[in-house]
C-alpha cells in the first residue's frame, strides 16, 4: 500500500473507474459513538481510495459533528485498520 487517499463523491467514482477498483464497504465506529460505513477500493497503483463521507443510520447526528474532526477521525481509522 502506498497511500490512503480521501476523495469527494465525483472524484471517487471517476478514480474507481479509471483504476478499475472493486468498491467495498467497511464499518468503523467513529469517535462520536456511531457506527458508519465507509466506501473504498484499492487502486492498481497501490493506493487505497475512500469516499470522504460517513454513511450511518443516524445521519442527523453526523450532520452536527465538527466536519474537520470527523474527517480526521475517518482518515485515522481507515489508515490504521485498512
Amino acid at each position: 500500500m502506498k497511500a490512503i487517499v480521501h476523495l469527494e463523491p465525483k472524484e471517487f467514482i471517476e478514480t474507481m473507474y479509471k483504476e478499475k477498483g472493486e468498491m467495498k464497504a467497511h464499518p468503523y465506529v467513529l469517535d462520536c459513538g456511531l457506527a458508519a460505513m465507509i466506501y473504498m477500493f484499492d487502486g492498481t497503483d497501490g493506493n487505497t481510495y475512500y469516499l470522504d463521507r460517513a454513511f450511518t443510520a443516524c445521519p442527523e447526528i453526523i450532520d452536527h459533528q465538527n466536519k474537520e474532526l470527523l474527517h480526521a477521525d475517518i482518515y485515522r481509522k481507515v489508515a490504521l485498520i485498512h
